[in-house]
């Protein structure tokens, strides 16, 4: 769904508007009354994961009418700046979760290996529940795999940055959801 043909230029790559603040605004909206319908009456914690999903956390948790108490990990693949290797968490949350509601809040979920990886972190700490809400769920690649519970948007394929997503560290203040044109 190429919502503009606006073109911007990041690190020599051509960008095609995908979504716009406007879309990403009305999907957040839409995420967080679920959210709040969902956990009406608990206090649920919220995970940001590092560092994409943090615009993403910030505009959802500012709509979710529930008390919340945010907390945030942060996972590492990447080796030498550019080449992914073995999963680790580089930060942790720093509460007690047993017994209580977990929301994950991710920017996108791709292979969701990364997703899988978190979810197994936190159901190690014995919570009440454990729920991911990601603004983008890449079906390409997650049709096998983890599918979130709450989703602002399905997609199908392509590299995605703006609105915290990068690519190779750029791009993440962009407001919009670009598609990198390589």
């Amino acid at each position: 769904m190429i919502l503009s043909e606006e073109t911007e230029i990041l690190e020599g790559f051509p960008l095609r508007k995908f979504l716009s603040k406007d879309d990403i605004k009305n999907a957040v909206s839409r995420l967080a009354r679920q959210i709040s319908a969902d956990y009406a009456g608990k206090n649920p914690v919220a995970v940001c994961v590092l560092n994409g999903a943090y615009p993403f956390f910030e505009d959802l948790l500012a709509r979710v009418t529930v008390i919340v108490e945010r907390q945030f990990l942060r996972v590492s693949s990447y080796r030498d700046g550019v080449r992914p290797g073995q999963l680790e968490l580089v930060r942790d949350i720093e509460c007690q979760v047993k017994g209580k509601d977990v929301i994950i809040v991710e920017d996108i979920i791709d292979t969701s290996q990364t997703a899988k990886f978190i979810l197994r972190h936190m159901e190690s700490k014995n919570p009440g529940s454990v729920r991911i809400c990601a603004l983008i769920d890449k079906r390409e690649r997650t049709a096998k795999g983890l599918s979130p519970h709450y989703t602002g948007f399905k997609v199908d394929a392509g590299f995605l940055v703006g609105y915290g997503m990068d690519y190779m560290q750029s791009g993440r203040l962009l407001e919009d959801v670009y598609l990198l044109q390589k």
